[in-house]
């Protein structure tokens, strides 16, 4: 194993707040409120748990990239999986996103 015990999450926990960057300079810019959180996991299974968790009624998502993926294809947007995992369909839970 290349990474000691840990040190792989914490360069995700790291990449994650590196990626957050651009948003919390905007937010601030706003003076906006916010809470920066990283979870590292399966995308749409995070993403689920965690709106899950804060008792979520809208999530909004935005593109990764241009173009679809194979993966998306197959299994569908990060969204869709997201949609599925909390049974959007009814008035609990409005997933906004490709």
């Amino acid at each position: 194993m290349v990474f000691g015990n840990g040190e792989l999450h914490h360069l995700q926990l790291d990449a994650g707040m590196d990626d957050l960057a651009p948003a919390r300079s905007l937010l601030d810019l706003a003076g906006v409120p916010y809470q920066p959180v990283v979870r590292v996991g399966r995308s749409a299974e995070t993403i689920a748990q965690f709106a899950h968790e804060l008792r979520c009624d809208r999530i909004v998502m935005g593109q990764q990239g241009a173009g679809e993926s194979f993966t998306s294809r197959v299994f569908g947007s990060v969204a869709a999986q997201v949609r599925q995992l909390l049974g959007v369909g009814g008035d609990n839970c409005q997933v906004l996103g490709s």
